[in-house]
């Protein structure tokens, strides 16, 4: 059978503040808590997700605010319910669910199915028992995906990449310019970035080497890193299927 990983989060939210299309009606807790099957894993942030990347870049992810209160009551809510459901739930203390579900979705023995529209889920496509269903079309191969984000950046993640550092100064490396870039910064070898064709201001910056230990953290921080299988395991949150439990709780709420 198909396993389904769904990130939590990811797809929740969008749930929430995503208008239904015309025609179309809009997924509702109850909706969402019928369909919960035993083949779906629902995969949460765990406590103090974000530690181990902000020790290593304290920048990641600083500029996002809060969960408004609804939207965390309700995620709060669902959460509950899928207690109540068929699908078990995992939440790892100190890991983000993207690193819980691609460190399962590589290891799996059959097919998986990855549900989100998190474009950095797109590197798990070289695995072919894997699909991604959310996820967009990447433009160019997807394992180029944390050296993009390091040299481009991304300010969901607060990445700030490097300063002048365009789409087009991307589309102007080939791929063997692009392993070369990954390889200089990996090793930090300042030399091997002068015959790439890079503007000068962007090679300006990349002569000083603090500038080197600040990609190489960008770079590392982008990857997913692969969480221990005892502390997924601990994580896991098994259901104790109740549908009239469920329903009381969503009475509860006037849903």
């Amino acid at each position: 059978d198909m396993l389904h990983l769904i990130d939590g989060n990811n797809v929740m939210l969008r749930a929430m503040t995503t208008a239904a299309l015309p025609g179309q009606r809009k997924m509702t807790l109850r909706m969402r808590y019928e369909q919960a099957d035993a083949q779906s894993i629902w995969v949460w942030d765990g406590f103090k997700h974000n530690e181990r990347r902000k020790a290593l870049f304290p920048k990641y992810k600083a500029n996002r605010p809060p969960l408004a209160q609804d939207l965390f009551s309700q995620i709060k809510l669902f959460k509950q319910l899928l207690l109540m459901s068929r699908s078990t739930q995992i939440t790892v203390d100190g890991w983000e669910a993207d690193d819980c579900i691609a460190t399962m979705a590589i290891r799996a023995k059959g097919p998986v199915t990855v549900h989100t529209n998190d474009l950095d889920y797109a590197q798990l496509s070289s695995y072919p028992h894997i699909t991604l269903n959310g996820v967009k079309k990447m433009p160019f191969d997807p394992k180029w995906i944390p050296l993009y984000k390091a040299l481009h950046g991304d300010s969901s993640d607060n990445i700030p990449g490097i300063p002048g550092f365009g789409p087009k100064a991307w589309e102007v490396l080939t791929e063997g310019d692009r392993q070369v870039m990954l390889d200089a910064i990996t090793s930090g070898r300042i030399r091997d970035f002068q015959p790439l064709p890079l503007t000068k201001k962007v090679g300006n910056w990349l002569v000083d080497p603090v500038h080197i230990l600040e990609l190489q953290n960008m770079l590392a921080v982008v990857h997913f890193w692969t969480v221990p299988d005892d502390e997924i395991v601990a994580g896991i949150m098994p259901p104790t299927y109740h549908p009239g439990a469920a329903d009381a709780l969503l009475r509860k709420f006037f849903l």
